[in-house]
């Protein structure tokens, strides 16, 4: 028996499925506004008003609104000194030279022509032992400095600690 509602392929029949009827026209209407993104819009509004997360018209919010940590446009405060500290192993562990080669060759030919008056070349494995050198006095200096510092009870750096410096390694 053939239904009303069935096809026959090679001999079976097969029930189709069948359309929902949309032949009253507020059926048409609840159709069209789902499909309308004015209306969805328009829920997600209600939806942001009732769970009080967000203001509309510019009104200010009553409380701050609370932000998730997988929330990528937000960055948590990290405590002062924490990045200093962290830069400081960073560059503990390195051993490459903190001063660019290009700026440091550039003074070095500026203090050689100032100096001289005959052209001068410098080769790079001198170059780079003089980077080395310069780099450990500096880093040296600074040490020596900062305890300075820290004797007198302070942080920071002055320029007070850097005379003393230099005059220890003067006079000593």
């Amino acid at each position: 028996m053939k239904s009303k509602n069935a096809a026959v392929i090679n001999g079976k029949e097969i029930k189709l499925k069948t359309p929902k009827s949309t032949s009253t026209p507020m059926n048409k209407e609840k159709k069209r506004k789902s499909d309308s993104p004015l209306v969805i819009a328009n829920k997600k509004r209600r939806n942001i008003e009732r769970s009080g997360n967000n203001t509309i018209n510019n009104e200010t919010p009553n409380k701050t609104t609370s932000k998730s940590r997988n929330d990528t446009t937000t960055h948590r405060r990290i405590k002062p000194g924490i990045k200093a500290l962290k830069e400081i192993r960073y560059y503990q562990k390195t051993d490459h030279l903190l001063i660019p080669k290009l700026s440091f060759c550039r003074v070095v030919k500026e203090i050689i022509i100032s100096t001289s008056k005959s052209d001068f070349r410098i080769q790079s494995q001198a170059l780079a032992a003089l980077q080395e050198a310069t780099e450990a006095f500096m880093v040296r200096y600074m040490q020596d400095a900062n305890m300075c510092a820290i004797h007198a009870n302070r942080v920071t750096i002055q320029p007070k600690d850097m005379k003393l410096v230099a005059y220890f390694d003067k006079h000593l």
